[in-house]
């Protein structure tokens, strides 16, 4: 059932310019309250993000899957499909472009990180910036921006390899990033940027893990 105008109007005043990290509980109260203003029996992330204009990414911070948003805040989810898990779509290169410079200027900042960029609720996440302009480097040049000067210490195989051990044996199945990330003291680009992928990273965890049967049990949470 399509939301009404009034619905979308009664939140577009309080929620519709959502651009900031949302908190856990900020996040619980906008899906109880898209769920009491929808007509719907249960609500779809389609029809919440209509309303709030809460992106994916910020129910991810918190939770695996959107139903688990919904039953943690007591409302029923609509049916996982395509039209409610389809992330944000790029529009183009110059379009990429434009949205880091957005972010940029709204933050009053002159370098700005991929984190940065994806807590500032863009229209498309950073790594699909990052794909269209080869790197993060070169569109951050091309926006006119300087590079970070903080960058984080080398984070050794060993140490990742053995978190990811520690999440698969968690959840008994392969982790998403999002996932691994939820469980770890570290940010999404070291399980992505350093290897040239999750995928990548993954296949170089297995290998090091195959190759080092005498690891003890608790060494993964150890390292962190």
């Amino acid at each position: 059932m399509s939301l009404s105008a009034r619905s979308i109007a009664n939140f577009e005043e309080n929620h519709l310019k959502v651009t900031l990290n949302v908190t856990k509980d900020k996040l619980l109260d906008l899906i109880k309250q898209a769920s009491n203003d929808s007509d719907a029996a249960y609500l779809s992330y389609k029809s919440f993000r209509e309303l709030t204009n809460v992106p994916m990414s910020q129910v991810l911070r918190f939770f695996d899957f959107w139903k688990d948003a919904c039953f943690a805040a007591g409302v029923v989810p609509g049916q996982a499909s395509p039209s409610n898990l389809t992330p944000n779509r790029s529009k183009g290169k110059m379009h990429a472009l434009g949205e880091v410079r957005r972010v940029a200027k709204e933050l009053g900042v002159s370098s700005l990180s991929r984190a940065q960029f994806d807590a500032h609720a863009p229209e498309v996440a950073a790594g699909t910036v990052q794909q269209l302009w080869g790197s993060w480097a070169s569109v951050i040049e091309a926006a006119g921006l300087r590079q970070s000067e903080n960058f984080r210490e080398e984070i050794s195989i060993e140490v990742l390899a053995c978190e990811f051990l520690d999440t698969v044996a968690e959840l008994s199945k392969v982790p998403t990033v999002s996932q691994m990330v939820r469980r770890s003291a570290h940010c999404k680009k070291t399980f992505t940027r350093k290897f040239g992928g999750y995928k990548a990273f993954k296949q170089e965890a297995i290998k090091f893990l195959l190759l080092r049967p005498e690891l003890p049990d608790n060494l993964g949470r150890a390292h962190k």
